[in-house]
């Protein structure tokens, strides 16, 4: 069976500032003991919004309904990702309403997904990708939204952050678009003693070690690899340590809008696309991280 990511979209927030504007930068490059070397960390914009997270998801699924030959009809599973939901139990009822409303869905079982931090879209994405294969369902829409609520920790010691959201539906319908060959997720050996945000190299590369043997697919057949957006030289310590070139990691929107938490991988891929337009049987990779935990998916595009 062949499922498909259809229609991948994105909004960032609708105030971009330069990196310079994050409140109190040259104390924090005194705390992290960082130079004002914008063109080494990949310093550029961040983007803010003053909308909720819930704003900016539905106006990045609106773009995906409308790109898509699934109609909001035919969405029979949603799922919204974000590292924080806000408010309390009443106020998520509310959401479920406003989502259901604004994107005028009639079937569409929804859950919320979170704890997994910036991993968890291309957890939902692999979720779905089960759920679809087992014939329990045809259409899921996934989105994802973050955005930072207090603008003391918009800087941090591995990346700037831009609020932003993402979508796209993984269906079994034959459109064109990202079919899925192999994905795996994981956990550290050791996430309880283990680091909060260290390198680990043994877990990236065991997992990206599935993904490749699931598909009998080589380092040097994927065109690209869609990272997250952090800064710029821990990204290709990562990256170039399991093997990739530097030719093969996207890291234009590094400078361009920053680390939008679990949208990063979806928003490059989008970016790469408009740029170049993938050849018939291109193969990416998108590789994410979080403290403890890793995620590979090996794609292909298909016309």
């Amino acid at each position: 069976m062949r499922i498909t990511i259809d229609a991948c979209s994105y909004v960032l927030g609708e105030i971009e500032r330069p990196y310079r504007d994050v409140p109190d930068f040259k104390n924090m490059l005194g705390r992290y003991g960082y130079p004002d070397e914008p063109t080494v960390f990949g310093w550029g914009a961040y983007f803010k919004t003053d909308d909720d997270i819930f704003d900016l998801g539905i106006r990045s699924a609106r773009q995906t309904l409308a790109q898509s030959s699934v109609s909001a009809d035919d969405v029979d599973f949603v799922m919204f990702c974000s590292t924080c939901f806000p408010g309390n139990e009443i106020e998520y009822i509310n959401y479920n309403a406003r989502i259901y409303e604004s994107l005028e869905l009639k079937k569409a079982f929804p859950i919320g997904i979170t704890l997994n931090n910036c991993i968890s879209f291309m957890s939902a994405i692999v979720m779905a990708e089960n759920m679809i294969r087992s014939g329990a369902y045809n259409n899921i829409l996934i989105i994802t939204a973050d955005k930072v609520y207090d603008e003391s920790i918009r800087f941090n010691n591995f990346a700037l952050l831009s609020d932003s959201a993402a979508s796209c539906l993984v269906t079994r319908r034959d459109v064109s678009g990202l079919e899925i060959m192999s994905a795996r997720f994981g956990v550290s050996q050791d996430p309880i003693t283990s680091n909060h945000g260290k390198d680990e190299p043994e877990l990236y590369g065991r997992i990206l070690n599935e993904v490749l043997e699931g598909s009998t697919t080589s380092l040097s057949d994927i065109s690209k690899v869609f990272c997250n957006n952090i800064f710029r030289p821990v990204t290709q310590l990562k990256e170039t340590r399991l093997g990739f070139s530097r030719r093969q990691l996207y890291l234009d929107n590094v400078a361009r809008c920053g680390h939008c938490f679990s949208a990063d991988t979806l928003i490059n891929y989008v970016d790469y696309a408009r740029q170049t337009s993938p050849a018939e049987g291109e193969k990416f990779l998108f590789s994410v991280d979080a403290p403890n935990l890793r995620a590979n998916m090996l794609v292909q595009y298909k016309h």
